[in-house]
């Protein structure tokens, strides 16, 4: 794994409910089974472990499904016109998971030329033209770069607007990021899922 691009990707593709060609009948009807909850190898009994050992409900969370839609509500095109400071302050903070400190974006909130290019950037990832990913590098290393902010803080604009693609995992290294699962699940990251070379 290159970067935190391809895990975002192989988490997608894990997600995304097609299974790769060349499957067996009974490893598709396996991966059916798994993308509706139901029971079918030692990772959804893991599933199970973690949820009684730590008394996770199993309504989910609906805390965490409110901040995702606080913030989601802050990213819209029409809220981006006139922004919620206190909302954009959230995304950078706990709420929906932690990207970390972010006192980079903290800090281009405070002024209006900083703010304008900030929101310029947002409106750019989350609803400009051509692919995300794309859309995504720009934002991370491109002409859209924000000073002091990385991509934890793009991942998780697009994980409160764009729940159905892109999960809260924001980070790439360190106890909750995506190499630690892709570790956990034991496997390891597919090549080529990065649209844009690195260096």
């Amino acid at each position: 794994m290159r970067d935190r691009l391809d895990a975002q990707g192989l988490l997608w593709r894990v997600l995304s409910g097609s299974a790769p060609e060349g499957w067996s009948p009974a490893e598709v009807e396996a991966y059916q089974r798994f993308l509706k909850g139901h029971s079918v190898d030692e990772l959804a009994e893991l599933i199970e472990q973690f949820r009684s050992e730590n008394n996770y409900p199993p309504e989910g969370r609906p805390e965490r499904d409110a901040e995702r839609a606080e913030l989601a509500a802050a990213l819209t095109p029409d809220a981006l016109d006139e922004p919620d400071l206190r909302l954009l302050r959230r995304l950078a903070g706990p709420a929906y998971g932690s990207p970390g400190p972010q006192p980079g974006f903290n800090r281009l909130l405070q002024n209006d030329e900083d703010r304008a290019r900030t929101i310029d950037t947002l409106r750019y990832l989350l609803y400009g033209r051509g692919d995300v990913e794309a859309r995504l590098d720009d934002c991370i290393r491109g002409d859209y770069k924000l000073p002091g902010v990385g991509e934890a803080m793009m991942v998780k604009a697009l994980a409160a607007t764009h729940p159905e693609r892109w999960i809260p995992s924001y980070v790439t290294t360190g106890k909750v990021g995506k190499r630690a699962i892709l570790d956990l699940l034991g496997d390891e990251p597919p090549a080529g899922l990065t649209p844009i070379p690195f260096s």
